[in-house]
């Protein structure tokens, strides 16, 4: 893998994964999105969930999920504006390299 194969991580320092997958990536080019600072547009996590090999569902943590109350709608743009609003409920960390995006739970799937 090169140096510059991935673009973008949503992080949170504060989660132990995040940072376990922030360590594995040293060295690389990235663009770190603090996304509880600055939370992804609908549009921002629709390109996500499109680029995503598996379902938007993944994108929700389930304790954060009931939380904020989630209605258990999954229709992307009801998952989209959920999340949207409760960035904390976004599953983390999330890695995009050009279109691809990856759910790096465990963090070790960096390395795939």
């Amino acid at each position: 893998m090169s140096d510059s194969s991935f673009q973008r991580l949503y992080h949170n320092p504060r989660c132990s994964k995040s940072r376990e997958a922030l360590t594995l990536l040293d060295g690389q080019t990235l663009d770190i999105k603090l996304y509880l600072e600055n939370p992804p547009s609908k549009e921002e996590l629709l390109h996500l969930f499109k680029h995503y090999d598996g379902p938007a569902s993944d994108f929700l943590r389930s304790k954060e999920a009931k939380e904020f109350a989630f209605d258990g709608n999954f229709e992307a743009a009801n998952l989209a504006s959920f999340l949207s609003a409760h960035p904390k409920a976004l599953q983390r960390p999330i890695l995009v390299r050009n279109n691809s995006v990856i759910i790096a739970r465990p963090p070790e799937l960096v390395r795939s």
